[in-house]
């Protein structure tokens, strides 16, 4: 299944046979969104001004709180799968704001609550920012791995971002590590369910501290990698801002791998 935000009109979807994945936040015009209903797929829920690591109480259950609401309005629209960034901020602008065991019990707790109406959680690796703007959760493989360990709900998997990736790799000091660390997030691809798949440029610093966010074919990232991410069975959201020219380039691209 091949999937867009929702900034394409009905006729393209029609026409590519795509499907498209809904953002819903507390300030979302849920009505605005009744024209893509038939072709709602998946959720990308809140993620700005959201910390369910915080060591502030009230933060943390806000946030917590947020996230339900985009739940449950989501299912309104019949969607199974939803995708969060893990939203656990531990350092912002170089002040401790989060830890890690907070952001594990709301992750369960939200996991429960999604679990209770028949949802997946999918949980985002991260783009990794400068430490000196922030320190957040799940930018490597291995932290993304561990966070699914740890949260450890049957209704929980991965969403596999590869700009994020790419963003993780680009601090390596040559091309072909550059490669292995992003080979390293499709090390389970049993525990991934989705995708947020974009290009990437690793063979310049583009990509270190940046999320770039290319149409498919448009960056560097290795051919047999966006191969490994077509076969797999898992839902492919293009995440990209772009136009409808740019999109169907990507789905060219996409059908020639």
């Amino acid at each position: 299944m091949l999937l867009v935000e929702n900034i394409f009109p009905v006729e393209f979807l029609k026409k590519h046979d795509l499907g498209v994945e809904l953002y819903i936040t507390t300030q979302t015009d849920l009505t605005k969104l009744e024209a893509v209903r038939d072709f709602a797929r998946t959720l990308h829920l809140q993620y700005g001004g959201i910390n369910l690591a915080a060591t502030d109480e009230a933060v943390r259950r806000q946030s917590i709180n947020d996230i339900k609401y985009g739940v449950e309005a989501g299912v309104n629209f019949n969607i199974k799968t939803m995708i969060l960034h893990p939203c656990g901020v531990f350092s912002s602008n170089g002040e401790d704001v989060g830890t890690y065991g907070p952001m594990i019990d709301s992750l369960r707790e939200i996991a429960d609550f999604m679990a209770a109406k028949g949802v997946t959680l999918s949980l985002e690796n991260q783009v990794l920012r400068h430490p000196d703007l922030r320190i957040i959760a799940g930018c490597t493989s291995d932290e993304w791995f561990q966070l699914y360990k740890d949260v450890d709900r049957k209704n929980v998997n991965l969403t596999l971002d590869t700009s994020h990736a790419a963003s993780a790799s680009a601090h390596e000091d040559n091309l072909e590590k550059r490669h292995e660390k992003l080979w390293e997030f499709m090390a389970h691809p049993e525990l991934i369910g989705h995708f947020h798949w974009s290009d990437a440029r690793l063979e310049t610093d583009d990509c270190q501290y940046a999320d770039i966010h290319l149409v498919p074919g448009q960056g560097d990232l290795p051919r047999d990698f966006h191969k490994a991410i077509l076969e797999h069975s898992a839902p492919k959201l293009f995440e990209q801002n772009c136009t409808e020219e740019e999109l169907e380039a990507g789905l060219a691209f996409a059908h020639s791998l």
